[in-house]
């Protein structure tokens, strides 16, 4: 069971403030943890993660959080956790250091163990020598801005959506991301980088629709619901998230009968 992970934390402590987490069934899992000291919360952590000292010292410690995490990984299959950037390991070891409950340990140093950086796939499909931000390559799925948001569940869901599309998807013939490839020595000028071409197919009635991106694919269905709350960051992201995960596996969502084909 693959889970795509993601983690906030203090700086410079590195103590874990929050976790988010997506197992390959879509099931969520996000929690705060309160730091070791969490008065030492900077007020650059709350502006960047809206996550308040006030907050956490209500949150559950790292043994509460971590225990309830292993509580809620399905323990039948092999574990394997998804991560997006090279920061994540260092958060675990930190808070490995100062837990004492021993469930809680069994689940730190589980991630530890199984925790894969998915930025170096990411960087080989697209054949560039650097890393690109999540935000960006989500972005170049989706076809409309995703909004940047410091927020471990919402980065967790825009993870597992690139994680599908890259594995679903060949690379590129042009590089959409040129400023991460090494700089060619004759300044020969490539043509534009084409977008993804994506299909998404939602049976209305009896009327099979077609969409040429999961952009177009969520205008609609927001056009359609009447409980979308557009003034909420994130939320036409999340949807697109949540189509993508039901065509892929030809399910419904929201009354709608989704596909790729």
């Amino acid at each position: 069971m693959r889970y795509f992970i993601d983690f906030e934390a203090a700086q410079p402590s590195n103590d874990i403030i929050s976790v988010g987490c997506v197992d390959e069934n879509g099931r969520e899992f996000y929690t705060l943890v309160q730091p070791s000291k969490p008065e030492c919360i900077s007020e650059f952590i709350t502006e960047l993660t809206g996550i308040t000292k006030e907050q956490l010292k209500m949150a559950p410690d790292a043994d509460h959080a971590f225990k309830e995490l292993y509580e809620w990984i399905d323990k039948t299959e092999t574990v394997k956790f998804i991560c997006y950037g090279d920061c994540d390991k260092a958060f675990v070891k930190r808070t490995i250091s100062y837990v004492t409950d021993f469930t809680a340990q069994c689940m730190l140093s589980l991630i530890f163990a199984r925790l894969d950086d998915y930025s170096f796939d990411v960087m080989r499909h697209f054949r560039i020598n650097e890393r690109v931000a999540l935000n960006a390559v989500t972005e170049y799925y989706l076809r409309f801005d995703v909004p940047k948001i410091h927020d471990a569940l919402f980065d967790a869901l825009n993870l597992k959506f690139v994680y599908s599309c890259v594995e679903n998807d060949r690379p590129p013939e042009i590089c959409p991301f040129p400023e991460k490839q090494r700089k060619p020595k004759t300044h020969v000028k490539k043509p534009a980088p084409k977008k993804s071409k994506v299909k998404v197919f939602v049976m209305n009635g009896e009327e099979k629709k077609e969409f040429k991106s999961y952009a177009a694919a969520t205008d609609w269905l927001i056009s359609q619901a009447k409980s979308y709350n557009k003034n909420k960051d994130g939320n036409k992201t999340r949807v697109a998230h949540k189509i993508a995960a039901a065509a892929e596996k030809h399910k419904s969502y929201f009354g709608y009968a989704w596909s790729t084909e």
